[in-house]
């Protein structure tokens, strides 16, 4: 796990000044498990328009970010992904003082929070059941990921707690609306040019800390960077039964980019050892709005809710109390949505029409690929229009939505794993408050299509032939996946495709044209402008039960 070729911060020095522009070009190359969630500690930078702490990246993707840095000193980058941090993908960059670079003045408020470090005994699934697919008399039983998942759901856990003062003897009350953050800390807001002051008191059995990503902070750091890190001189660890003050600063790159809305979202955790702190329960959201843009609570004004939804798999084997039984087996790694799995949730609610604003974020290893899917609505994800976002380990990100269908609906992970095992939530949209906010069709055609589900032996090589080395599936390394043999089940396999018909009496199918024939085994496209309406008539002509699901 290296960065050019360099693993434990032995990469040669890369300094810059403060104030100057600095452009950092990624690159990633590798395979399916090269998914990184490049990192920048203490500072911030531009992509694409968009105030970022870390860039998720694929194999064969290539970015550039821009940085104007605003504090001199040392600092991390590399991949927030556990096992590639601790595997030496980890390097660090100086910036140095500038004759005549002077700090701006922040000309904000100051905002105190008071939080302790509280052990508590914490439920993955209070009712003890799928609550999204509960089983029920003669219906289908649980799978075996959601048995194994629900079978032990009650673990020691250490979570940051709000307190109303510095005597930390009286918690604060969480309002119904915030109850869904589950085993999140509370939420620290600020506007740019504000300062936090953050006292923790640790009520828990080992030393913990907060770091937050986006603001800027003068604590010291630690760089041991496998197992526990290195506490000597660093300031901002507290130890069991101590209390310290952090000053956090939020200066107009704290806050959101150009291309951003009115507000945009950090984590903060403990990182006395990270891996084990957050899967220990400390981990929590910071929402920073554009400056002038919110109330005296820190709130944007442009937005009628907020919702918060951290994805993370929390692994009981690697967390404080990990010796306190045997957590090795899978069924301890729970893929949960704010600590819940499979719809344990307290409710996300909201009416149609309402201007809502989710802030998601991810921590977690190599399996901490999320990709968020929102049924019934679409959001915008940096000016663009979907259903499905992604997010990385480190990765925040703010989405905003405005439903327009009444019901109860999923909010998961589409990473099948992660949401056999429970990483599913769901939200509940009430009937609009103002009539005129119900998104009326008016106008638009209504499109009509006739669609059966079949059964087809599928060829995925019907040339015989490797079209890129010209050789016979036989001949050359395709062979693994390609030739039929006592072995091997070759290229032909039996599917379930997607087929259009003419007309209701499913008889003729609709052939695709030659210009569409690259299609493959991709079912009809369904077309529609904005304002219209998509009529399907679904026939399954197959041995097992299947349905259309539509996205967006």
């Amino acid at each position: 796990h290296a960065i050019n070729g360099y693993m434990y911060d032995n990469i040669p020095d890369m300094t810059m000044l403060v104030g100057e522009r600095v452009r950092w070009y990624l690159l990633a190359m590798g395979n399916e498990a090269d998914l990184h969630s490049v990192f920048w500690q203490g500072q911030t930078v531009l992509h694409r328009g968009h105030r970022k702490q870390s860039i998720e990246m694929i194999a064969g993707s290539a970015y550039t970010a821009d940085m104007v840095p605003d504090r001199a000193g040392r600092f991390q980058f590399g991949c927030g992904i556990d096992e590639h941090f601790k595997g030496g993908m980890v390097g660090s960059f100086r910036v140095q003082s500038s004759v005549g670079a002077a700090a701006a003045a922040l000309g904000g408020v100051m905002r105190s929070y008071y939080i302790a470090a509280v052990e508590r005994q914490w439920n993955y699934a209070p009712t003890g059941m799928d609550t999204v697919a509960p089983v029920h008399g003669d219906g289908p039983a649980l799978s075996a990921e959601a048995e194994a998942a629900l079978a032990t759901t009650v673990y020691k856990k250490v979570v940051y707690v709000e307190f109303t003062d510095a005597t930390f003897t009286v918690e604060k009350a969480v309002p119904p609306e915030w109850a869904h953050k589950g085993i999140m800390g509370p939420v620290l807001r600020a506007e740019v040019g504000d300062t936090l002051a953050v006292t923790l008191r640790n009520a828990g059995p080992r030393a913990c800390s907060i770091r937050p990503h986006g603001l800027s902070h003068t604590a010291g750091d630690g760089f041991a960077f496998a197992g526990e890190y290195n506490k000597a001189g660093r300031a901002d660890v507290v130890e069991p039964g101590a209390t310290h003050t952090y000053s956090f600063e939020v200066p107009e790159r704290s806050g959101p980019g150009p291309g951003d809305g009115s507000s945009v979202a950090w984590l903060y955790y403990s990182d006395v050892d990270h891996t084990v702190d957050i899967n220990t329960g400390l981990v929590g959201g910071i929402v920073v709005a554009r400056r002038g843009s919110a109330d005296a609570a820190g709130r944007p004004t442009d937005v009628d809710k907020e919702f918060f939804a951290l994805f993370n798999i929390f692994d009981e084997g690697r967390s404080w109390f990990s010796g306190e039984a045997d957590y090795a087996d899978v069924a301890h790694q729970k893929s949960t949505i704010n600590g819940y799995i499979f719809g344990n949730n307290e409710a996300f609610r909201m009416r149609v029409g309402d201007k809502v604003r989710w802030y998601l974020f991810a921590v977690g290893g190599q399996t901490g690929l999320h990709t968020p899917h929102f049924h019934a609505a679409t959001v915008l994800e940096y000016g663009r229009r979907t259903d499905v976002t992604q997010l990385l380990p480190t990765s925040t990100m703010a989405v905003d939505m405005v439903p327009n269908s009444v019901g109860e609906w999923m909010l998961h992970c589409h990473v099948s794993a992660h949401m056999m095992r429970g990483m599913i939530v769901t939200y509940h949209v009430d009937g609009p408050d103002d009539s005129t906010k119900l998104d009326a069709l008016d106008g638009g055609a209504v499109r009509k299509y006739f669609v059966a589900c079949e059964e087809v032996e599928w060829n995925y090589g019907p040339s015989g032939r490797n079209g890129v080395t010209d050789a016979a599936f036989d001949a050359d390394r395709s062979a693994t996946y390609m030739a039929h043999n006592d072995t091997r089940i070759g290229a032909t396999n039996r599917k379930a495709r997607y087929t259009e018909y003419t007309d209701d009496g499913f008889a003729t199918a609709r052939e695709p044209s030659a210009d569409w024939r690259h299609k493959g085994i991709l079912g009809p496209v369904l077309r529609a402008e904005v304002g219209d309406q998509i009529h399907v008539l679904f026939r399954n002509k197959c041995s097992r039960p299947f349905s259309m699901h539509p996205h967006g």
